[in-house]
């Protein structure tokens, strides 16, 4: 089964499947400031462990809601599937290219690197192996044809002019990573 992270789906898997992103920071980000603006103008007064048992309550529920999700789409993938093939991101790397903010926030909402470690231990939990592929151009190249089709980030769709083949562009990546697992020469986890 190959696997494509992301940021818009934070899984999808060769066979169709899709684990959407519910982005559940951008959701609360308007609560978490309100808090902090709360705590922050109450940091002297009696009534500053309120304001901070408040906030911790909030971040820690959060944090609870996407450990949920993770684990969730972690055990589907990891008992389902004996043999999972990844793409070897480097997660600190994509932080460091992203363009903005927004960007970022998103990559730490998806949370991709707590995402592969659980993948991986539940896995050798089950006796399933992880391997991993190089990430480069999975998503440009067709699954169909091999024909390379260079798009940017924002184009969600991938649409080959030598044979026709329309998908999303995930679906096609996550079919690459599979086929690049059978043949190339992945290495284990």
């Amino acid at each position: 089964m190959g696997v494509d992270l992301g940021v818009s789906n934070v899984a999808v898997l060769s066979d169709g499947k899709v684990f959407g992103n519910d982005h559940e920071y951008k959701r609360r980000k308007e609560r978490f400031e309100e808090l902090h603006r709360s705590f922050s103008k109450h940091r002297c007064s009696p009534d500053n462990k309120k304001h901070l048992s408040k906030l911790q309550h909030a971040y820690k529920k959060m944090k609870n809601h996407r450990n949920n999700t993770l684990h969730g789409i972690s055990k589907y993938i990891a008992e389902k599937y004996e043999t999972i093939f990844m793409e070897d991101l480097s997660i600190s790397g994509l932080r460091k290219r992203s363009r903005s903010r927004s960007m970022t926030q998103s990559y730490d909402d998806a949370s991709l690197g707590r995402l592969t470690d659980m993948i991986c231990y539940k896995s050798e939990d089950t006796g399933h192996t992880v391997r991993f592929v190089d990430p480069r151009n999975t998503s440009q190249i067709c699954s169909g044809c091999g024909c390379f089709v260079k798009k940017d980030l924002s184009v969600r769709v991938h649409q080959c002019p030598r044979c026709g083949l329309t998908m999303d562009r995930d679906l096609n990546a996550a079919r690459n990573i599979h086929s690049l697992g059978l043949a190339g020469n992945p290495f284990p986890a």
